[in-house]
């Protein structure tokens, strides 16, 4: 069995690492897999791609953020058959199955059969619909009646699928954590003070992901100026890339507030996923998420986490996951930041496990070879 994966490109980012620690199980697993991207771009998850041994193709190539790459990308778009690459690509890779992790112009107009095609929408499903146009929709339904099969992440999601795009066959398949790896390599205070020079006794407050304005970073810099005032060890670590300069202006806003001293900054990091483990509470006050990965993470190194009720229900997985309406003061996130009170869940994160996520893929790809 054959499996290409498409997916947009492979910046940093949560989707991007959900798509590549799948394949690399899935090769793992003895399934022969395959990837191809619309954008060639250079990261380290396009190279542990490269290094696992799977087959990488792109249907245009990276062109770079200068204006030189923008202006050979406007030329690239305007000329390169985004149909006739596709069609080079699926002749070369002779897929029994592709799996789309985009929702875009190639699922939707150049397809691969649609009952041989899986699609998965790793954001917002409804927010993913409000910026389709009529026709897109339309086609979308089309290719649903015509046997496209959907992966949803949660239980929303797989309501909001079958409302917004008319999906028939829909099988919830969350993303997957490898548990055993956060449990055993987390890192702790003593990592996060040498080398970035926070005490090992202090309380930290902590955050990843990418300063895209959706992650509400404003928010996490209000809450943790009223921690800090009802404990006084308190210190915001704020991991991820900068978007649009927003990154900058986060850092002005601490710096407004005078808590300059206490922020810091750590950019991208390959591995933060072991970076939770230094953090006395993860803090999560997102506008809207579809399944934040970043989340489990932090449970999973056992990590008391404060989150929005924007995020699904089903990513507050054990006793340490706190749900807060985005509604509530910051005086009421900070007393629950400072907490010790354990919620009431049962402890299901085993359900994300990466090796049982992927075991439920391969079962479905088996139905539609």
């Amino acid at each position: 069995m054959k499996v290409l994966y498409f997916i947009h490109g492979l910046p940093i980012g949560g989707a991007e690492t959900v798509t590549v620690n799948n394949l690399i199980q899935l090769k793992e697993r003895g399934v022969d897999v395959a990837l191809a991207t619309y954008d060639d771009r250079p990261s380290f998850l396009r190279d542990r791609v490269k290094e696992s041994g799977i087959p990488f193709r792109s249907i245009l190539p990276y062109c770079g953020n200068d204006l030189f790459g923008k202006c050979k990308r406007f030329v690239l778009n305007k000329t390169v058959r985004v149909d006739k690459r596709w069609r080079e690509i699926l002749a070369l890779e002779k897929p029994d199955v592709v799996h789309y992790n985009d929702y875009g112009e190639l699922p939707i107009r150049f397809p691969f059969p649609p009952e041989k095609s899986v699609l998965t929408i790793h954001s917002d499903v409804l927010r993913a619909a409000s910026l389709c146009t009529p026709d897109e929709l339309e086609r979308t339904r089309a290719l649903s009646r015509a046997g496209l099969t959907w992966f949803a992440l949660n239980g929303k999601a797989e309501s909001d699928l079958r409302s917004a795009f008319g999906a028939e066959r829909v099988v919830t398949v969350p993303n997957g954590v490898d548990l055993s790896y956060i449990r055993e390599n987390a890192y702790g205070k003593a990592w996060l003070s040498e080398r970035y020079g926070v005490p090992e006794d202090a309380f930290v407050l902590g955050h990843v992901g990418r300063f895209h304005p959706i992650k509400n970073h404003e928010r996490v810099v209000s809450i943790f100026e009223k921690t800090l005032a009802i404990e006084p060890r308190a210190y915001l670590v704020l991991v991820g890339g900068d978007v649009d300069g927003r990154m900058e202006r986060i850092a002005a806003l601490a710096k407004e507030r005078g808590l300059a001293d206490r922020v810091v900054f750590t950019g991208v990091r390959t591995d933060a996923n072991l970076v939770a483990g230094c953090f006395d509470v993860f803090l999560l006050p997102s506008f809207s998420e579809a399944f934040p990965l970043s989340l489990i993470e932090a449970q999973a190194a056992g990590v008391r986490c404060v989150a929005a009720d924007t995020i699904p229900e089903e990513v507050f997985c054990t006793p340490l996951a706190h749900r807060l309406s985005l509604g509530e003061p910051d005086e009421v996130w900070a007393r629950t930041v400072v907490s010790k009170e354990r919620s009431e869940r049962e402890d299901a994160i085993g359900a994300y496990d990466v090796g049982s996520v992927v075991g439920r893929m391969i079962a479905q790809y088996e139905k539609l070879v």
